[in-house]
């Protein structure tokens, strides 16, 4: 921790936990906790966050887990400590950081959103006694981002707040706090990407400035919001241009989180012209582009050509889209009214383009029983279903289901390559985890990633 900021996304190179599930004191030297425990420790992130990657944090492969009991009836508090600070807060510094709370049963009264980090000063008072509040004008207190209902459960969520209600004091501890007012409760969730730094206010010279396009984009079939794309477009434009991180898609064509890398990073298969008025109709006629920095020949195929990014260098603007990946080549759009300026920066003297359009590379025979599941209950399709393999394909691709007919009667994502399928058909997965692997559990088509065709 130094004067010129603090940030822990809870990687092995970030800064270790000061404390591990210990209460914080206060003034007086008693535990401030009463009614409620509070456990607060490293883990591999949510299990099954409703559209984020699981098992990982929000930026890296950690998070902070909480998770406690409210024995108490009616209210019930506790705070824990987390990190030693030293950080002089000036009226231009921001905290922030990123909550996911779950949701506990049936429990509507969502315990786990009353949650909040806060700060202690070296006077001895705390960030929330001094009416703090985030972006979105809440309270930035425990009780006061529970009483919002503005934090989405199974959701990562972000909170900044200004600090200049501190500024001249120093912070000496960063805390997690649970306050709910009407217990017993159990309650549990994740933080990630804690920040604490100056950042002057910057304002935005033009409308434009204000539009994110990739908001909305953390989207699944399953759970919307927002279902967009990051267009980058002239107003009544003939065509979009977008970022693409599924170029086999027709429909969800860019997710911001959910297909990220084992690394936890998202990476773009392509730069596309696009049509697409709602993923539910589906794209029509496509254009993609994407730049490579490989030596010979660069691969075509989708996975294997796929360059990763951060989002933090991703610029999203209706008028001006920019990305610089992790291997240092910078991607750029400026749209047109019927066409786009795209412009490639190369790092070194390799520099390629890869030109693509979006097919379909193979088709998978089901029985009756996973036509059934997969049209009439909306099922994933499972290997146990599949009775023939048919064309050349990657996981990942998309691939026709057809019925013993010959019919499509869906279309999705297969997780598996054409090669690895024959092996697999007619056995369940607990059998072929069993014999297999942990790996061989997962579905050969999951129910997100695929499109009933038949009524």
């Amino acid at each position: 921790m130094h004067s010129r900021g603090f940030f822990s996304s809870f990687e092995n190179t970030d800064p270790p936990l000061t404390w591990i599930d210990t209460t914080d004191l206060g003034r007086d030297g008693t535990p401030r906790a009463a009614g409620a425990t509070l456990t607060t420790r490293e883990g591999r992130g949510p299990a099954k966050p409703a559209t984020a990657k699981p098992r990982v944090g929000f930026t890296g492969l950690r998070a902070l887990r909480y998770a406690g009991s409210h024995t108490a009836q009616g209210p019930g508090t506790v705070t824990n400590k987390l990190f030693l600070l030293e950080l002089p807060i000036t009226e231009h510094t921001e905290l922030s950081y990123v909550i996911l709370p779950e949701p506990r049963g049936d429990d509507l009264r969502f315990p786990s959103t009353y949650v909040a980090v806060d700060l202690a000063f070296s006077d001895g008072t705390y960030l929330s006694d001094l009416g703090a509040a985030d972006q979105l004008g809440f309270p930035l207190t425990a009780r006061g981002q529970g009483e919002s209902r503005a934090l989405t459960p199974n959701q990562w969520n972000i909170r900044r707040v200004r600090l200049g209600v501190a500024a001249g004091r120093t912070a000496v501890r960063a805390l997690l706090t649970y306050d709910f007012p009407d217990g017993p409760a159990e309650y549990a969730g994740w933080l990630d990407d804690i920040t604490i730094t100056d950042r002057p206010p910057r304002q935005p010279t033009r409308p434009v400035e204000y539009v994110v396009t990739t908001r909305g984009t953390d989207s699944t079939r399953g759970y919307s919001r927002g279902n967009t794309i990051p267009a980058t477009a002239v107003p009544h434009g003939f065509t979009f241009w977008t970022p693409v991180t599924d170029a086999g898609a027709q429909g969800w064509l860019y997710t911001y989180h959910r297909h990220n890398n084992d690394q936890n990073l998202p990476a773009l298969e392509a730069l596309a012209a696009s049509h697409l008025p709602s993923p539910w109709m589906g794209d029509r006629q496509t254009f993609q582009v994407l730049p490579s920095v490989a030596p010979k020949t660069p691969s075509t195929r989708r996975r294997k050509r796929k360059l990763t990014f951060r989002h933090a260098n991703e610029q999203a603007r209706p008028h001006h889209y920019r990305v610089r990946f992790t291997n240092g080549v910078v991607a750029e759009i400026a749209p047109a009214d019927h066409a786009a300026i795209l412009r490639f920066t190369f790092p070194g003297e390799d520099a390629n383009l890869v030109f693509d359009n979006v097919n379909r590379h193979g088709r998978l025979t089901l029985d009756p029983g996973a036509v059934a599941a997969v049209v009439d209950r909306r099922s994933s399709l499972l290997p146990a279903g599949v009775v023939a393999v048919d064309g050349e394909f990657a996981a990942g691709d998309p691939v026709d289901l057809i019925d013993q007919n010959g019919d499509a009667v869906a279309r999705g994502l297969v997780n598996y390559d054409a090669a690895e399928l024959p092996a697999l058909l007619g056995r369940s997965t607990r059998d072929l985890a069993a014999t297999l692997g942990a790996g061989y559990d997962r579905e050969v088509v999951h129910r997100d990633d695929l499109v009933v065709l038949r009524p």
